[in-house]
């Protein structure tokens, strides 16, 4: 059993999806750093916490798990990027629509681009140069991670939904991000219903559990991220 080499494609495709939209909105050098300080903080954060509650989170109910999770995606991912912009507003005193979506736009980049796209490439490109060098190694990961072997016809459709998780995501943290900017100048506390789309991240754990089909959870999600999209688009002035 080997690794599959198409499976590179996945962490490619991330990193594709999370380029373009920086390369259209063209976020500045302030927007980039605060963008950067508020994503992987709140990254730690919850890892921190998942680690710590991890053992009374895997015994509870599917319901309070998808609940947990979904919850620190809305308190950490989204509370952060509305305090981050607010504590450095000194850097951020010009409002356009493509400044507010291109600071959601860096925070979908520092996820697709980055964590799921960058590191994760470097990680399958090791172990795909591993397999000639180390091949009981590689054999021990892929007892735990047998995706990684599927033949192609098997590989490509669980690459295609990946990206389709990765434009999702896009935008997700492009409405968050750019409700979160645009805060600075209309301070209406209504905008801080976005964070109630961090709970998209529940449909993890029902997907983890085959409580809903893969490729319908990730439709649902892609639905209700787009639809959080247009209605950002539309809101910003």
């Amino acid at each position: 059993m080997s690794i599959n080499p198409v499976i590179i494609l996945s962490p490619i495709l991330s990193i594709i999806i999370a380029t373009v939209p920086v390369i259209i909105f063209r976020p500045n050098a302030s927007i980039a750093l605060v963008s950067a300080f508020a994503y992987f903080l709140a990254i730690g954060l919850k890892a921190a916490i998942e680690s710590l509650s991890s053992n009374l989170i895997s015994s509870s109910p599917i319901y309070l798990q998808a609940l947990f999770y979904g919850s620190l995606t809305a308190i950490f991912e989204v509370g952060l990027a509305f305090l981050f912009p607010f504590a450095f507003q000194n850097y951020f005193k010009e409002y356009t629509k493509r400044k507010a979506i291109s600071y959601g736009t860096m925070l979908a980049f520092w996820e697709n681009g980055i964590l799921e796209g960058l590191i994760v490439l470097i990680n399958v490109a090791t172990l795909l140069a591993l397999q000639k060098y180390n091949p009981a190694l590689v054999e021990q990961i892929l007892r735990s991670q047998p995706a990684l072997a599927y033949p192609t016809s098997q590989l490509l459709p669980y690459i295609g939904l990946g990206a389709l998780e990765r434009v999702s995501s896009f935008l997700a943290h492009a409405s968050w991000g750019s409700f979160a900017y645009y805060y600075l100048f209309n301070r209406s506390k209504r905008f801080f219903l976005i964070a109630l789309l961090g709970y998209i991240d529940a449909f993890v754990i029902i997907m983890r559990n085959r409580i809903l089909p893969l490729y319908l959870g990730e439709i649902i999600v892609f639905a209700i991220s787009l639809l959080a999209f247009v209605i950002s688009y539309k809101i910003l002035p």
